[in-house]
């Protein structure tokens, strides 16, 4: 199952799509829906990823969006960077520490 949203966003665009299409095809979370959602914060795009079910839903993975890639920038994003995608050339892992205007706290925030 596929569920894509652009809260806050003006225009719809293929960015959650794609990186939609990378967690179906990864199988990552098998007999969940997958949803990732875009938000805009402090001039920057930020998707969050997880997986839904009735019962609830798994941790965000948290990425940026950057000139046609997917920066991981949570831990759980990383992990599925490197577990799951290695193969893709539009994703990436960004070297640590990020940049102090990326606020992770406040980002995950905009999600809940």
């Amino acid at each position: 199952m596929l569920i894509a949203s652009l809260a806050g966003c003006d225009k719809a665009d293929t960015k959650t799509d794609n990186i939609t299409l990378h967690y179906l095809n990864a199988k990552i979370y098998p007999g969940s829906a997958i949803v990732c959602e875009l938000r805009r914060v402090s001039n920057r795009d930020f998707i969050g990823c997880y997986g839904k079910t009735m019962s609830g839903r798994s941790n965000i993975h948290l990425w940026e969006y950057q000139n046609g890639k997917y920066l991981a920038i949570n831990g759980t994003a990383r992990r599925a960077a490197e577990i799951h995608f290695g193969g893709h050339n539009n994703l990436a892992i960004p070297p640590l520490p990020l940049p102090k205007e990326i606020d992770i706290g406040r980002v995950l925030d905009e999600f809940q």
